[in-house]
């Protein structure tokens, strides 16, 4: 008979509970999700899939027990894990990209993660982050360096219950998971606690969009980390010698970021501007890349958006 791990053993009846109603709403082979128990010293490791386990090269009997820092390694920002770190000890949930390292051959790779507290009645009980290996998408920038960061920005605040969640894709946008005493039932059974969840039977709080008022060409439902489309539609414009300017304000629960675009009358498309946005589609991790000219004439602006779709059918393959 196999023993539990001593970091699984240490885990309360609520906490257990938990595990097993996320284990139940994700794919194990293809979702790579990591859990940890804040509530031991250094937030040991007690759940990963076999998705993560093949894109980190541990074993879970290699990983649980042990603290998440070991995959990081010789150029792992330490600046974005000192922010991490903050984001951790404040309870907030954090959109993630730095630099790891396999277990089994040391071998660098870009991982991208949404990081989740998870509340019970207003107590951190777990911690919850889905992974994603951005090492081949990041490697095709040409002219744009990409960077290490930790965001744990107001937009990414938003609670929501556990019981809402039915699925992995609802990981992919950073959120604080939240349970109270209406989502419980406790009972003790053989001087076992028995931990069991009530259905939430109230209307799911929805999340609050950008709107795009106006049609416009554009690249849409791209299940793809947003900081990675900016930092591949930067590249590409420098391709195109197309000087950019990026700036982020917040709209609705969501942030949206703005490319001002240019090219020289000189240029292959004629003189054209135009405003690409990068914006949240739906609750679910989904991004929109939209399209909207400034100046210049039209048949240069739509020139400019074909050549935009043929060196960006990767971002469609996407969907």
């Amino acid at each position: 008979m196999l023993t539990a791990p001593p970091a699984f053993r240490q885990l309360s009846g609520l906490q257990r509970a938990i595990i097993q109603r996320l284990r139940g709403m994700i794919d194990t082979s293809s979702d790579s999700v990591v859990i940890t128990n804040p509530l031991r010293p250094c937030s040991p490791i007690v759940y990963v899939t076999e998705a993560w386990q093949e894109m980190c090269g541990y074993s879970s009997d290699q990983a649980v027990g042990q603290n998440p820092r070991l995959t990081q390694g010789e150029n792992t920002d330490k600046e974005t894990i000192r922010g991490l770190s903050i984001a951790l000890t404040e309870q907030r949930s954090c959109k993630v990209r730095l630099i790891n390292y396999r277990g089994y051959n040391h071998e660098p790779f870009w991982n991208c993660l949404s990081v989740h507290p998870i509340f019970h009645n207003d107590e951190l009980v777990l911690h919850i982050a889905q992974l994603f290996d951005y090492s081949h998408r990041l490697s095709r920038l040409v002219t744009h360096k990409p960077i290490q960061f930790c965001m744990a920005d107001e937009h990414f605040q938003r609670s929501i219950p556990l019981t809402e969640i039915a699925d992995a894709s609802h990981l992919r946008r950073p959120c604080r998971i939240v349970l109270n005493g209406n989502h419980l039932q406790t009972d003790q059974s053989g001087g076992e606690e028995i931990v069991q969840f009530v259905e939430d039977t109230g209307s799911p709080d929805t999340l609050k969009l950008p709107t795009l008022h106006v049609k416009r060409l554009g690249f849409f439902r791209l299940a793809l980390e947003p900081m990675y489309l900016i930092d591949r539609m930067v590249d590409e414009f420098e391709q195109l010698d197309m000087p950019c300017h990026v700036c982020t304000s917040c709209a609705g629960d969501g942030e949206v970021h703005r490319l001002d675009v240019s090219s020289s009358a000189e240029g292959t498309h004629g003189r054209v501007s135009a405003a690409v946005h990068v914006m949240p589609e739906d609750a679910y991790g989904r991004y929109c890349i939209t399209m909207t000219r400034l100046q210049g004439d039209t048949f240069g602006y739509h020139s400019l958006y074909r050549t935009l779709r043929q060196k960006l059918v990767d971002l469609q393959d996407s969907n």
